[in-house]
């Protein structure tokens, strides 16, 4: 049985099995390789992945065996370079299952030295969307397209739309961020407030004062 490492191509999924495509570069030539076939591949239980082709940025690359267990060619591992920019920035404890391919577009992080575990991918416009367990701040968090709902570390709770308009949930009370629109009022009238038991009137009379920003 010998060990080699060889250039991972594309992929595929056969009867529910995954197999990986292993070229093996003929000397220090990557453009040159010897096909290798699609081959069976054993990987982490509970993880199956496919590795993304061969681009201009780089390419994945596979470890893989001859001659084991009764099989010509067997993969066992792989990493792809490409995803170096974003692999970098972990931190001893820090572990990440990511998409395969250029820029890991989505991403399960769990950080160690935070206390962070998280789910981000990016959308079709390349803007990030998140959700964050930030046990280090003592919050979490959903962000996406400029909207926020965050749990804070008093058990507060905000609901806020990218205008900065929203519900703040907080000490027994809920807070309206931004205007109010109630269905049913007249186009131009406001609410009006005045006391609990209402104004008794004649000298002691208490005008209403009306409560801006409510409108339909």
């Amino acid at each position: 049985m010998t060990a080699d490492i060889g250039i991972l191509g594309a992929s595929k999924v056969v009867a529910g099995v995954v197999t990986w495509q292993v070229n093996v570069a003929v000397g220090n030539d990557n453009d040159d390789v010897e096909p290798g076939g699609e081959v069976d591949v054993f990987q982490t239980l509970g993880v199956s992945s496919v590795p993304y082709p061969k681009t201009s940025d780089g390419y994945a690359e596979g470890l893989f065996f001859r001659d084991c267990g009764g099989k010509s060619v067997v993969c066992f591992a792989g990493r792809d370079t490409r995803d170096a920019g974003f692999t970098g920035k972990l931190r001893p404890g820090d572990t990440t299952i990511h998409a395969t391919g250029p820029k890991a577009s989505a991403q399960c992080f769990l950080k160690n030295e935070k206390k962070q575990a998280g789910l981000a991918v990016d959308d079709a416009e390349g803007k990030s969307m998140l959700f964050l367990l930030d046990g280090k701040n003592k919050k979490a968090q959903i962000a996406a397209r400029g909207a926020m709902i965050q749990i804070g570390d008093d058990g507060s709770i905000s609901l806020i739309d990218k205008s900065g308009a929203g519900l703040v949930i907080s000490n027994g009370k809920v807070r309206i961020v931004g205007n109010l629109s109630l269905p049913g009022m007249t186009p131009g009238l406001c609410l009006m407030q005045g006391p609990p038991t209402g104004s008794p009137g004649g000298s002691l009379a208490i005008a209403m004062t009306a409560v801006q920003n409510a409108s339909k």
